[in-house]
């Protein structure tokens, strides 16, 4: 799951730059409207994706923390009073 939401952070940095050559291509005349939103729909789609992975990658850490009953970050086990 850390790989996923690396790759989730690479996709979402190369989304906004594409973004933005897209921007800027757009404001100099050398692409069309229909190429800006379509880019613009990706950067907000890779977004989304990362958030979505950042959500998998700590329900799953602390699902496996709440089933194993050890805290990890203390390398102890999890005792309830």
């Amino acid at each position: 799951m850390k790989n996923q939401v690396l790759l989730a952070i690479e996709a979402d940095s190369i989304a906004s730059e594409k973004y933005q050559i897209a921007k800027d291509r757009y404001v100099l005349g050398n692409l069309s409207i229909t190429d800006l939103s379509i880019s613009f729909q990706e950067r907000d789609q890779a977004k989304r994706d990362y958030i979505s992975a950042l959500r998998d990658f700590w329900g799953a850490y602390f699902q496996v923390r709440y089933l194993s009953l050890y805290d990890f970050d203390k390398n102890e086990k999890i005792t309830y009073r």
